[in-house]
């Protein structure tokens, strides 16, 4: 779980200072998914180690939680499968995929659900989509560039580091009861 926060939190912050940027609610910076499919989508070619993890997400999607409403009118949960027209581009459905692992992880539980502790199918999810944001690395000279000059800058690395640790303690508050960033940085 942890490689995966850090992968992604990575990737989503390189994505930022590449350019892949758009005002999200509140005018909060967000990194721009759907920008960096349409700049990519036509010459996305999996490397020969990644083609595997590639077809373990497409063919096994995780499930998303969707809102129902009973028939007295109140709102409940459900947990329902990915489903993708066939039109849509492989980097679509995996940028897709890994956001919904990503949005499980930190809002989500499979409480209910017959699949809400199976842990080979959770660890086959986290490491596969690992695996998918370190290949997206090489779609872009710039994205790879930007992500070791962040790693390799002095200010820059705090800058990172910095937004790591949002995105761990933005996790840690659905993970740990009571949790306060405060207890981190007072």
């Amino acid at each position: 779980v942890l490689e995966f926060f850090k992968t992604f939190s990575r990737f989503e912050f390189t994505l930022k200072v590449s350019g892949y940027l758009r005002q999200g609610n509140n005018n909060n910076a967000s990194p721009d998914w759907d920008k960096f499919v349409k700049n990519n989508k036509e010459r996305y070619r999996p490397c020969e180690g990644t083609k595997l993890a590639v077809k373990a997400l497409l063919s096994a999607p995780p499930n998303k939680q969707k809102v129902t409403e009973d028939t007295n009118g109140a709102l409940d949960t459900v947990w329902e499968p990915m489903h993708f027209d066939k039109n849509v581009p492989d980097l679509k459905k995996l940028t897709d995929i890994i956001l919904c692992i990503r949005n499980n992880l930190f809002h989500g539980g499979k409480y209910g659900h017959k699949s809400w502790d199976d842990k080979e199918r959770t660890s086959m999810l986290l490491s596969n989509a690992v695996t998918v944001i370190r290949d997206w690395l090489n779609l872009e000279q710039q994205l790879s560039r930007t992500l070791m000059t962040l790693l390799n800058t002095p200010n820059k690395t705090l800058k990172a580091l910095a937004l790591l640790a949002g995105t761990l303690t933005h996790g840690l508050r659905h993970f740990v009861p009571n949790f306060s960033p405060c207890l981190i940085a007072p």
